[in-house]
């Protein structure tokens, strides 16, 4: 009992450790939606939007963070893939849709559905069994 509960602390500790990266990734999608609301309504035509974005500074603000993120992201995910296997990372990538519901109720005023519950649930349960996995066969 000792070994199943010392496994299970280090698949929790293996999975809070992946998950500042994903949620830094999920961040990229409230910056991403923040910006969309300041894109112009109606009908232009591409030039007319592409004007108008140009012309929004803090529109393009949003887009360089958002690029910002993304690269300091993609130092910390090469890390990542380089100190663990890609299977329970990429299990772990999944968690994404619970940081990205979360803001969408936090940011935005959605809701979340008992199907929502149940489905990050099961999502969760996955990273934790492909965790498991890849600690038992290091």
């Amino acid at each position: 009992m000792i070994i199943f509960s010392m496994n299970i602390q280090t698949v929790l500790k293996s999975t809070l450790k992946i998950q500042p990266a994903v949620i830094l990734f999920s961040s990229v999608s409230i910056v991403t939606k923040f910006a969309s609301r300041m894109l112009p309504a109606g009908q232009l035509d591409m030039q007319q939007k592409i004007m108008a974005v140009l012309s929004n500074w803090r529109l393009l603000g949003l887009i360089a963070l958002m690029f910002l993120m993304l690269g300091i992201y993609a130092v910390v995910w090469q890390i990542l893939i380089k100190n663990a296997q890609i299977a329970v990372i990429y299990a772990n990538k999944s968690s994404y849709l619970l940081w990205a519901q979360l803001a969408a109720v936090l940011f935005f005023g959605e809701h979340i559905t008992w199907c929502n519950l149940i489905g990050i649930v099961i999502i969760f349960l996955g990273i934790l069994l492909a965790n498991w996995r890849g600690y038992e066969q290091a």
